[in-house]
């Protein structure tokens, strides 16, 4: 079927692998019931900070201190944010993590550079590989260079996972962003909605493409 996002509902398991300050936990916490909601975060210092941001938002998630990576898989999730360290070596094993851990209906967002679609060395292409031949590839989603500045200025794309797909949506979205005071780009949520809608039809901006075409340009 065609790409559609859909909200967090109350029989979902929802887990940030990356934590960092909590901010899509806090955020799920404020706007969502949901079955569980957990986020992994490996710093100690920045999960106190997380608790703390939350109790000061009238929260309580489980913000846990942790390493994503030796998350045991026995415990499925059907909403996943994944935040690795970008253009470094957990981008790879951050996204296997994600797929471990997802539920046969489950869908995974993982932030990863755009370096991860195109390269040929540092294991991506086995991995793209991976990920096609699996079924594993949903969407993909190009994002302007700074959205995630001053966390970094490599340019982004984001990789929606699920199983049992059989063609990707490819999304433009390096156009939507705006300037904020400081300078850096920001992605609103009006651009967030018209990246949704673009999910739904092809046009200039957004296309589907079979995963036969992938593999017959060797991924």
């Amino acid at each position: 079927s065609d790409f559609c996002f859909d909200s967090i509902k109350k029989d979902d398991s929802v887990i940030d692998l990356g934590a960092g300050l909590g901010s899509f936990i806090i955020y799920v916490a404020k706007n969502f019931s949901c079955k569980s909601l957990e986020g992994i975060e490996i710093n100690k210092s920045t999960v106190i900070y997380s608790c703390m941001i939350a109790y000061l938002e009238g929260v309580t998630p489980q913000i846990k201190l942790g390493d994503v990576l030796k998350l045991d898989g026995k415990n499925k999730y059907s909403k996943i944010l994944v935040f690795p360290e970008l253009a470094s070596d957990m981008e790879i094993p951050f996204t296997e993590k994600a797929l471990d851990l997802l539920s046969d209906s489950g869908r995974a967002l993982v932030f990863l550079t755009q370096g991860f679609l195109f390269a040929e060395g540092h294991g991506y292409k086995d991995a793209r590989k991976n990920l096609i031949d699996g079924g594993f590839v949903e969407a993909v989603i190009e994002l302007h260079g700074g959205v995630l500045f001053p966390y970094t200025a490599v340019p982004t794309c984001l990789l929606v996972l699920s199983k049992g797909n059989k063609a990707v949506r490819f999304v433009d979205a390096s156009d939507f962003y705006e300037n904020t005071r400081r300078g850096a780009s920001s992605l609103t949520t009006e651009a967030a909605n018209s990246i949704f809608e673009m999910m739904k039809e092809d046009s200039d901006k957004s296309r589907r493409i079979d995963y036969e075409e992938i593999k017959a340009k060797d991924y």
